[in-house]
């Protein structure tokens, strides 16, 4: 499943293990298999998204990990939602009649980004890339994993209050069944 990413990530506090952060957003889910593994989505006219947000530590060398994630599949009826990045908040519009069909979480030691620095003050940043694997829960049970693969480049970053925003980029998911 390909992906596009509309999210917030504001800083907090500096500590000995470097700055935290919080990253909130949505993606779009643009296909109903996941990496041609399908996760038996219905099949009526509903769309999707992923929602989530998650927390973590950026190091002085712009090394990401993630302390936790959550996400939620959710599906909507009606038109195709849009999705934006306004005021310094991600949001969603347009998604009717909205249910969570499945959830996860960050697997653990397993949500690691990279941020690509444009200078060495880090004030411009190039970049992001990395892989993130979560588990995918139905109805409570443990069905298998999402590793999502990320890809932003520096036009799909723009400022924000305490952070930057994400717009766009190519997000890959593969589902992996138990």
């Amino acid at each position: 499943m390909d992906m596009t990413d509309d999210a917030v990530v504001t800083f907090g506090k500096t500590g000995p293990a470097g700055t935290s952060f919080s990253d909130v957003g949505y993606m779009p889910v643009n296909q109903l298999t996941l990496g041609s593994n399908p996760l038996q989505l219905p099949s009526d006219s509903s769309h999707f998204f992923i929602s989530y947000s998650g927390k973590g530590v950026q190091d002085a060398s712009g090394h990401i990990s993630y302390t936790s994630l959550h996400y939620e599949l959710i599906r909507y009826t009606g038109p195709l939602a849009s999705f934006s990045v306004d005021g310094g908040k991600a949001t969603v519009t347009g998604a009717s009649n909205r249910t969570v069909i499945a959830q996860g979480d960050l697997i653990k030691n397993q949500g690691n980004l990279q941020i690509a620095y444009a200078d060495p003050g880090h004030t411009i940043i190039a970049g992001i890339a990395g892989n993130i694997d979560a588990s995918v829960k139905i109805g409570g049970k443990t069905v298998g994993e999402l590793d999502i693969s990320v890809n932003h480049s520096g036009t799909d970053l723009g400022p924000a209050a305490g952070g930057f925003t994400l717009t766009g980029g190519t997000l890959h998911a593969t589902f992996l069944p138990v």
